[in-house]
């Protein structure tokens, strides 16, 4: 991959204070991205606007700065998701393997994903000028970091469980507890949850 050449021959002696990857952003979340029944997306249209964020957990301060970027960005439902749960699907791979700080964006593949239909038609423009403006106020937050702040690398599950709750809302909430699906109250049930919910994202 370009990016690992890149790493490799350009940032070994950088210490970032975040490599932010996007991938997969442009369509609609429920196009294909998620494993969502066209009822439910009628019903709950706020979600073809999710877009999961990996790699908070890189850095001590980012769960506070993405948590704080997604209340600005009312227009999106913002998940953080572990980046164990994806992997190396992408050009991030490279930064978080030699040890980068890293945010990796993306909506999941979508129906149209590498066929003769992914063209311009497929983007949704709009929630991708909202997605802008989202990583740009991440950017301006980075940069605001105070030099003492601590980095260490932390389980951000209070930070996950509380924007999981209000990127879904509390009637797709309450509709999951109708299935007999409860929200997690531990990071294994919310491995389970989103682990289940990435693994259908991405196969």
């Amino acid at each position: 991959m370009g990016s690992r050449r890149f790493c490799e021959d350009y940032c070994g002696d950088i210490d970032f204070a975040a490599v932010i990857v996007t991938d997969l952003v442009g369509h609609d979340a429920t196009d294909g991205g998620l494993p969502v029944p066209g009822p439910v997306t009628l019903l709950l249209p706020h979600l073809k606007r999710l877009v999961g964020v990996m790699g908070t957990e890189s850095d001590g301060t980012f769960p506070a700065i993405v948590e704080a970027a997604a209340k600005n960005a009312a227009e999106l439902r913002v998940i953080p998701v572990l980046h164990r749960y994806v992997g190396p699907m992408s050009d991030h791979a490279s930064f978080a393997e030699a040890g980068q700080p890293f945010l990796f964006l993306s909506c999941g593949m979508g129906t149209h994903y590498h066929t003769p239909q992914d063209t311009m038609d497929w983007i949704n423009f709009d929630k991708l000028a909202h997605i802008t403006r989202f990583i740009a106020d991440i950017v301006v937050r980075i940069d605001h970091v105070p030099a003492d702040a601590e980095h260490a690398a932390a389980d951000p599950f209070d930070t996950d469980l509380r924007m999981l709750r209000k990127a879904l809302g509390p009637v797709a909430i309450a509709g999951l507890r109708a299935v007999g699906i409860k929200m997690p109250e531990s990071r294994k049930e919310l491995d389970g949850f989103l682990g289940a919910l990435v693994d259908g994202q991405m196969h």
